[in-house]
């Protein structure tokens, strides 16, 4: 279940979406004519598979009591382009394999030769949730990553200054021995260059 957002629904209530990180006090407040100054609250280190409506208040006023509560059903939110999940960044299908992509919030904190980004790579599938982390292929970098560096949490995060090598971006495809595929952040255009120049990385999974 996707636990950064999540829609519960209960017979008379209006939807709730719940946008606050893992821990927090989760709110929101809706426009429910009949229901004036609805806000619904509820606090949990994870989304629990039901939630309980004694934690639905009016105007700050618990309403409904545990025995008389009615239970919170949640639909998975189907997350967008440029939105926080699954600890990063969601951009969309990948353009590789077709199965859903998400990014790291920042590119790695060094510029990395092409075997220094393949370490760090390995590194990352050991956290858990990770297990696919590597170097987006060269129609990851340019689809997934460049089409929406401007796009929700993703913006502002890439490098397009065009200098060199800060807007030079890594990818996963060798070419010949001595060189690797790279995309310019300030346009499309992809090129060669040697596996030994260090570059801006931004790891996917």
């Amino acid at each position: 279940m996707n636990v950064l957002k999540t829609v519960f629904q209960a017979a008379a209530f209006a939807p709730i979406l719940f946008t606050e990180g893992v821990g927090r006090a989760y709110s929101a407040a809706v426009k429910e004519p009949s229901i004036p100054g609805f806000v619904a609250k509820f606090y949990s280190s994870i989304i629990p598979e039901t939630v309980r409506a004694s934690e639905i208040f009016y105007d700050g006023i618990a309403s409904l009591s545990k025995k008389d509560a009615p239970v919170l059903k949640p639909e998975t939110f189907v997350p967008q382009i440029g939105d926080l999940d699954d600890g990063g960044v969601y951009v969309g299908k990948s353009a590789t394999t077709g199965k859903d992509l998400h990014a790291a919030l920042a590119d790695e904190p060094e510029y990395l030769t092409y075997g220094d980004a393949f370490a760090a790579a390995a590194k990352m599938r050991k956290q858990p949730g990770r297990e696919n982390a590597h170097i987006p292929t060269p129609e990851e970098l340019n689809v997934n990553l460049y089409q929406n560096k401007d796009k929700g949490k993703l913006s502002g995060t890439f490098n397009t200054s065009g200098s060199y090598p800060a807007s030079h971006y890594r990818s996963s495809a060798p070419y010949g021995s001595i060189m690797a595929r790279v995309q310019w952040f300030v346009d499309e255009f992809q090129n060669e260059f040697f596996e030994d120049t260090r570059q801006p990385v931004r790891l996917v999974w």
